[in-house]
């Protein structure tokens, strides 16, 4: 679900800011120690987390709903 070029019935994203697991931890003051990461999506420290607002159609979204809170 994410393409350079404008597709269709997809949504968009606006990002305001992108930095990795380590450095937001960092600017935290959370624990920084390998041992202390949880394993999993997004919880690497070389993962990177997106800050943004989601756009599209009302079917895009409800998609994008539906995804997040199957995998909780």
């Amino acid at each position: 679900m994410i393409s350079k070029d404008p597709k269709d019935g997809w949504g968009t994203v606006r990002v305001d800011r992108t930095i990795t697991r380590k450095a937001f931890m960092e600017s935290t003051g959370e624990p920084i120690d390998p041992g202390d990461w949880d394993i999993g999506r997004g919880k690497l420290p070389d993962d990177i987390h997106i800050s943004g607002k989601i756009r599209g159609p009302t079917v895009f979204l409800q998609k994008i709903y539906q995804i997040y809170f199957e995998t909780m």
